[in-house]
């Protein structure tokens, strides 16, 4: 290809460089021919001067570890990349489906320090890079830094990344290699709903009169976690496990003479779509039975 380097009359003789002189020339072969090619002096970067002649122009230019590109003489360059995503990063991931994933570009190189030009991210169904799932961004170069890519939330599935680096007139473009970065997308699983019951509670009818001072109340029912009675608005009991008989039980002291007001609150467990609930039964001692005795008047 054509070198745009500036040629021009040369002015023998001819003197080996230090570079020339590392791969085997001497002032001898330098000057051996009648005819040369001069170049304005240094040449442009990648290209290397092998010798001069007394005028002080390349006369022998090269080029080392570069790659001729339509932009010219491009040093070699490499493309890495990581991908992160749900705090984790490297070539394989496995994330879960709606979780936003991005690639990171890092270009090597002999002249990268200097590189510029542009990023493309691409994303394929397939580990040959073939077919398209999504344009992750394409960002610009700035001394050999590239910045990450756009993120992208893919459905389940295995995809493939890839980077490429379209090169400058110093660099060579470069691309990651198609089936090294591999994401894998895992099938969002949604919890399963928990189908609550609704609890229940409830305690014998009300007694027309207790008999007794001693009383016990009961409370029976589904989901129950506690219940708490209250007599006479003081707590007697909280009872947390139901007795042999499947009730929830406190023996109560009923007074002659009035009347007792029994609240009962009910807590249901976590499975319960209801809370909680209340019951109240109002309590009076029986009246004392009066016996007469017979007169006997005879």
């Amino acid at each position: 290809m054509p070198l745009k380097v500036g040629a021009t009359a040369v002015s023998p003789p001819f003197e080996v460089t230090p570079e020339g002189e590392a791969l085997g020339a001497t002032n001898t072969m330098a000057n051996c021919c009648p005819t040369h090619n001069s170049f304005t002096f240094p040449p442009p970067e990648p290209l290397l001067t092998l010798e001069k002649d007394s005028a002080g122009k390349a006369e022998t230019i090269a080029a080392f570890d570069v790659k001729i590109t339509e932009k010219g003489f491009g040093a070699i360059t490499e493309t890495a990349t990581a991908l992160s995503g749900e705090g984790k990063s490297g070539a394989s991931i496995t994330v879960v489906q709606g979780s936003a994933v991005t690639d990171q570009a890092t270009i090597t190189g002999s002249n990268v320090s200097k590189a510029i030009g542009a990023v493309a991210y691409r994303v394929y169904s397939d580990a040959e890079c073939k077919t398209l799932v999504a344009e992750a961004g394409s960002v610009s170069v700035s001394e050999g830094k590239a910045p990450a890519s756009l993120a992208e939330a893919l459905g389940a599935g295995t995809y493939y990344w890839q980077a490429s680096y379209g090169g400058d007139t110093t660099n060579a473009p470069s691309s990651s290699t198609c089936g090294s970065e591999v994401e894998t997308v895992l099938p969002k699983v949604e919890p399963k709903k928990a189908v609550l019951g609704f609890g229940t509670a409830h305690t014998s009818s009300a007694h027309a009169c207790l008999a007794h001072a001693g009383y016990v109340a009961s409370v029976r029912g589904t989901l129950i976690s506690s219940v708490t009675f209250i007599l006479d608005g003081h707590r007697v009991a909280t009872v947390r496990k139901p007795n042999s008989h499947g009730a929830f039980a406190a023996r109560l002291s009923v007074s002659s003479g009035r009347k007792h007001h029994l609240t009962l609150k009910v807590a249901f467990t976590s499975a319960s779509s209801n809370r909680s609930a209340t019951i109240t039964r109002t309590l009076a001692r029986c009246a004392a039975r009066v016996v007469v005795k017979p007169r006997f008047t005879g």
